[in-house]
């Protein structure tokens, strides 16, 4: 008798889903939490930017404890673009997609992240207006010399990276790279790619890290896009490391000698993101 009931129950437990305890025994229910969905933000342009009646390049980004498989842009809840993740795998990608506004008037940015399941996230949206510009006339200026070079060692525009915290700075307890110069072409002149090393004060709970990358032409204004960042790895103590080779460097190619710009971004544990100022005091050369 016994064990026909007991048959009975895990037939019932099989096929239906319920839980049959044997007499005298307590079963205990054990919660199924679901993973959080895919976070997704807007980070250029702002709410309530007003932008002109021309192309313009939309900058967004999704966010996964695991995965972010995809991301969907929609402008007044048509989507524009679905875009898969360049670097599968990864928990955070940049996206950019260069929007020609149909005509000027208030327009509603939405974008949404789907997760390694094929779960997709609540949408993140902003409002903007786009206004046909004003002409006015250019003041003649006083200096037409170009800033030197030396100078470019400042924090670009936010439409360039995700949106983050400017106070980030004081994060980055230190910042280490292993070469000055690195070459392509012929392997005589030196190495063909750099590392860096980053420690982070109160490193606890960071989910990411990641190194941003682009190469500015030291005698022309010629330069490439941002990288979709280049996840760092932990090694111990908040520090993370990373090297740069030349297949993160778009375009190399196209430059005798050039800046590589590089910065940090970090995700902290409420899914916020601080960065540390852009630098460049290392150069790529073309090998002789």
């Amino acid at each position: 008798m016994f064990k026909a009931k007991l048959i009975a129950c895990l037939v019932i437990f099989t096929f239906v889903g319920l839980s049959c305890a044997i007499p005298g025994q307590t079963v205990a229910t054990v919660a199924v939490i679901p993973p959080a969905p895919a976070q997704a933000g807007i980070d250029m342009p702002k709410e309530g930017d007003v932008i002109p009646l021309s192309p313009y390049e939309i900058v967004y980004h999704g966010a996964d404890l695991t995965e972010v498989k995809q991301l969907e842009l929609a402008i007044n809840s048509v989507p524009v673009t679905i875009q898969a993740n360049p670097s599968p795998g990864t928990g955070f990608v940049l996206m950019h997609y260069v929007w020609t506004p149909p005509s000027a008037g208030t327009y509603i940015i939405q974008t949404r992240a789907q997760n390694q399941n094929g779960e997709w996230g609540l949408y993140s949206y902003i409002t903007i207006t786009v206004a046909v510009p004003t002409v006015q006339a250019q003041p003649t200026p006083e200096n037409t010399l170009e800033p030197t070079i030396s100078v470019i060692d400042t924090v670009i525009p936010t439409q360039m990276l995700p949106t983050v915290n400017l106070a980030g700075d004081g994060i980055f307890t230190s910042i280490v790279k292993s070469e000055d110069w690195i070459y392509y072409g012929n392997s005589s002149c030196g190495p063909n790619e750099v590392s860096f090393s980053v420690t982070i004060y109160n490193f606890t709970g960071i989910r990411y890290v990641f190194t941003f990358v682009r190469l500015h032409d030291k005698y022309t204004s010629d330069m490439t896009d941002w990288n979709s960042g280049k996840p760092m790895k932990a090694t111990s103590g908040g520090t993370y490391i990373v090297t740069i080779t030349l297949s993160d460097l778009a375009k190399y190619g196209d430059f005798s000698e050039a800046w590589i710009w590089y910065q940090f971004v970090v995700q902290k544990p409420d899914g916020q993101y601080v960065r540390s100022k852009v630098y460049s005091d290392v150069s790529l050369s073309k090998c002789r």
